[in-house]
């Protein structure tokens, strides 16, 4: 992995994580902030996930998530030095539905904040 930025893949989805993830120390000084984002499938529901980004050494964590598919990337299996385990420590999240409306649009033509319209469609909620 290079330290300037890093790809993660979940169940064939990839996210890219832009930016540099602090290698330069051990347990907690190694993260740096995040944003997870995701979309439905029908692309009617968004979310965002805030937090702190962290290199995971636990091998136990690798143990439960290892599976003949991910074997399949990593010839040196489990010890492969170019195996790693990014971790995601959710501090907030932001849930908007989509509900996109021809008034609203026209609205936002003319100058008019949308935010006011899709007030009642978003949901900010803290984590921990």
């Amino acid at each position: 992995m290079r330290p300037e930025s890093a790809t993660a893949s979940t169940r064939g989805r990839r996210a890219r994580v832009a930016g540099p993830i602090g290698l330069a120390g051990t347990g907690e000084e190694r993260s740096s902030k995040a944003i997870a984002t995701f979309t439905s499938k029908g692309h009617d529901l968004f979310a965002t996930v805030h937090g702190r980004l962290s290199v995971d050494t636990d091998l136990a964590v690798v143990d439960r998530f290892w599976t003949r598919f991910v074997a399949a990337w990593y010839e040196g299996g489990r010890d492969d030095p170019t195996l790693t385990l990014l971790r995601l420590d959710a501090q907030q999240a932001e849930i908007l539905e989509e509900s996109s409306s021809l008034v609203a649009g026209i609205k936002m033509l003319f100058g008019a904040d949308p935010k006011q319209d899709y007030k009642d469609k978003v949901a900010k909620v803290r984590m921990r």
